[in-house]
């Protein structure tokens, strides 16, 4: 991808890396809540086992204060059972290569 692609341009190269959409959104409309970590915490079989789930992500306030840092994000949606880790990787690669140097999936 050539560097300064455009938002558009990404947003594609998410539906061609197998996301079934993605669009963009504004990173202030996103919730965070503490709740969503005693969901985990207690109904999930798995927690603690996984570095990308609590307890060894950023807190709802940390949470906030990273999204506080964007004016826009690209939110992906795939299929059940998809590598959504490797889609978004790629997608965070090609989009600072892009020029977008704060990307983060």
């Amino acid at each position: 991808m050539r560097a300064g692609g455009g938002m558009k341009v990404l947003l594609q190269r998410a539906r061609e890396l197998g996301a079934i959409e993605a669009k963009l959104v504004e990173p202030a409309s996103v919730v965070t809540a503490a709740w969503v970590r005693l969901k985990c915490q207690y109904g999930c079989g798995g927690y603690g086992s996984n570095l990308c789930c609590p307890p060894y992500t950023p807190t709802p306030d940390q949470t906030r204060a990273i999204l506080d840092c964007y004016r826009r994000a690209i939110l992906v949606h795939c299929k059940p059972g998809a590598d959504v880790k490797k889609i978004v990787v790629a997608l965070e690669r090609e989009a600072f290569l892009s020029d977008h140097y704060k990307a983060f999936g």
